[in-house]
């Protein structure tokens, strides 16, 4: 029994929360709180969910919420004295309650305790408004957060359950922006991003779907939700083992009159994915396959749950090309359908596309706070590591230009009878006239070289002045690829040194001793820096 203080001589229905406690209440005052029971007192006895107990003449209502809960509310909505104190704890299953019933004054209660709250916990209390919808709370609490720099949710994963991806998204965008936009929703896209994947209509009956099109139908397919979809038993039990067996068991609906009866096949796929399940896994028509991973997900985890081979083969091959165009609904989708490796793969890819503070998927909005918050944990994890390894890089570039130096004194420096070194070692993608170029320099192919052009006192001819005025040089090269974003994209900059180099010395006339082994060292430098990069990258993992 509830220790709320109702007269039970007076009392007219009975609350029966889930924990079997029961509540003597009143129709009439749960009818001025609450809409939803007003509208429910209308409707007559038989068809409410309102029945008469055993032992009483009280009808009974069961609710899904607990004691708690169900107390918190109406000791909100009697005119009784009120609790001074409610543990935070308890605020959000009430508001929820309330939200649901339509209880206006609890709603506004609880509302203004989430405000009070806020300033001691405001991640807190904008994750209770995420989940429970509440834009006016969700704002006041940003605004917090921002003004207490209050942006990591590492030691509070706890809380933020069932906040969505797409909600952290929007507290970002707004962190980033300083709350500056009043229009900006924190909890509802204010527009469809352009690039946001679109859901295609449905192939439904009447809609021309392929294997509706195909006459002398001898089964029907029952969806989920009652669609019937007919179909061909020959062509489902050559698709899929499973439903031959399945196929044996078939129950007929009631024939009409002058009508043969149909074997009836349910699944528990709805018709929108039953339809393509049909169409692309047992009819092999592979052009009406989905293009988006999150389309996808559900029609290979239907295929491979009835051991449709040939339908997975042609839909994982959708999946690799879908995932290439989206990364980000390929790694969201992955994750939330359990695949593992799918969802590393989408990571990586997701690392090709630059920053991931402007990166929205619709499929966000569906996707967990934790599934986001992990991907930009790893996106910061290899963008870290990558710089560290252009710092390395540098720093073997600076040694590997003073050794050039060094030996470049010593060779003039060395006795006459010292045989001056020759040869070199060309990359088999330098172009041929800058490999003849450094030969000639050398003094190879029978050609000369003005030995004043290779005295000591000559500049390091690896950094003149380029046409547009700046000096040539992978030292401050690489500090600029480390400023940029994404760490894929610092990778292929790299590739740029050499053809730019080489294009810049293929105006020389004459090439020095040095500039051709700088000319050597930085073609060596250009092809295994992406390698080196590569492998950085593939060494951190992502965290699933």
């Amino acid at each position: 029994m509830s220790s709320f203080p109702s007269d039970r001589d007076t009392a007219d229905i009975l609350l029966r929360t889930t924990d079997g406690v029961e509540f003597y209440a009143h129709k009439v005052i749960l009818s001025h709180s609450s809409s939803f029971f007003r509208t429910m007192f209308t409707l007559p006895q038989s068809s409410g969910p309102s029945c008469p107990t055993d032992n009483s003449d009280i009808p009974t209502v069961d609710v899904p919420e607990d004691s708690q809960t169900l107390d918190a509310l109406l000791h909100i909505c009697y005119p009784i004295v009120k609790d001074k104190s409610r543990p935070f704890e308890q605020i959000e299953p009430a508001l929820r309650a309330a939200l649901k019933y339509e209880m206006v004054l609890p709603v506004d209660v609880l509302t203004q305790e989430l405000h009070a709250a806020a300033s001691t916990m405001p991640l807190r209390v904008w994750a209770v408004a995420c989940r429970t919808g509440l834009e006016q709370v969700a704002r006041p609490a940003a605004k917090l957060l921002l003004r207490e720099n209050i942006l990591d949710v590492s030691g509070s994963l706890p809380f933020l359950e069932g906040v969505s991806a797409a909600d952290y998204f929007r507290l970002r965008h707004f962190y980033r922006n300083c709350g500056g936009d009043s229009s900006f929703n924190l909890l509802l896209p204010s527009a469809e991003p352009p690039c946001a994947n679109k859901e295609t209509e449905p192939n439904i009956p009447g809609h021309g779907a392929f294997c509706r099109s195909v006459p002398y139908s001898d089964v029907t397919c029952r969806s989920s939700d009652g669609v019937d979809l007919p179909s061909h038993r020959c062509v489902l039990a050559m698709a899929s083992p499973v439903l031959r067996e399945r196929l044996a068991s078939t129950t007929h609906d009631t024939p009409a009159e002058g009508v043969p009866p149909l074997p009836v096949l349910e699944f528990r796929e709805n018709s929108a994915v039953l339809v393509r399940l049909l169409d692309v896994c047992c009819y092999l028509q592979e052009s009406l396959a989905p293009s988006t991973p999150s389309e996808l997900v559900p029609l290979i985890t239907s295929a491979h749950e009835y051991g449709m081979e040939q339908g997975l083969s042609m839909l994982t091959a959708r999946w690799e090309a879908a995932a290439k165009l989206y990364p980000l609904d390929a790694y969201f989708s992955a994750t939330r359908a359990g695949w593992e490796g799918r969802a590393r793969q989408a990571a990586k890819r997701v690392l090709d596309g630059g920053s991931l503070q402007d990166k929205y998927d619709h499929t966000m909005e569906h996707s967990s706070l934790l599934a986001y918050h992990r991907l930009l944990k790893y996106y910061d994890r290899v963008d870290a590591a990558v710089n560290g390894e252009l710092q390395k890089i540098k720093a073997d570039w600076k040694a590997s230009q003073n050794e050039i130096r060094r030996q470049n004194k010593l060779r003039f420096e060395a006795p006459a009878t010292l045989a001056r070194p020759r040869s070199m070692t060309f990359d088999p993608f330098m172009p041929v006239r800058v490999q003849a170029m450094l030969r000639a320099a050398e003094g190879g192919d029978g050609l000369s070289v003005d030995a004043t052009t290779e005295t000591p006192s000559t500049p390091i001819s690896f950094q003149p002045t380029r046409q547009d005025g700046q000096q040539w040089s992978l030292s401050p090269l690489i500090s600029s690829i480390s400023s940029m974003d994404g760490p894929r994209k610092k990778a292929a900059a790299v590739n740029d040194i050499a053809s730019e180099y080489l294009k810049w010395r293929s105006t020389e006339s004459t090439i020095p001793y040095t500039s051709s082994k700088e000319a050597s060292n930085v073609l060596i430098f250009a092809r295994a820096i992406p390698k080196r990069l590569e492998d950085v990258i593939n060494r951190v993992e992502l965290e699933v």
